[in-house]
């Protein structure tokens, strides 16, 4: 609902990605026990593909997990249909999910699951 928020104010700024999204980019959820980071690229800004990867970690309970998943997608709009393949814990589940590919003042960022994604420097 926070991010929901923020764009309302964001958003005589806000305008679809597209054609700007092309090369690889990277995306960023961090709180305190979550670290989620999403790699895409495209060559058209039209069709995507890459990955998600992330852990949760809260030594509090001594929970830890972790996942990987690889996706294809298509954008409309502001809205990516996402094709994923997620690997969980050593199991296999494929899934759709719609994101939100924002730009803002230059800044592109991603709302997925009333998330906000902010960009970062791709890891080597």
């Amino acid at each position: 609902m926070k991010n929901l928020i923020l764009l309302s104010f964001l958003a005589l700024g806000i305008n679809s990605f597209g054609q700007s999204a092309t090369g690889t980019m990277c995306f960023q959820k961090k709180t305190h026990t979550v670290e989620d980071l999403i790699t895409i690229s495209s060559d058209d800004g039209v069709n995507f593909h890459g990955t998600m990867s992330g852990s949760e970690q809260n030594e509090e309970i001594s929970y830890y997990t972790s996942w990987w998943t690889e996706f294809t997608a298509q954008l409309n709009g502001n809205k990516l249909k996402a094709n994923l393949s997620m690997e969980f814990e050593g199991m296999v589940e494929e899934y759709e999910e719609e994101w939100e590919f924002y730009l803002c003042n230059d800044t592109q960022f991603i709302i997925l699951n009333d998330e906000l994604y902010r960009p970062v420097t791709c890891p080597n």
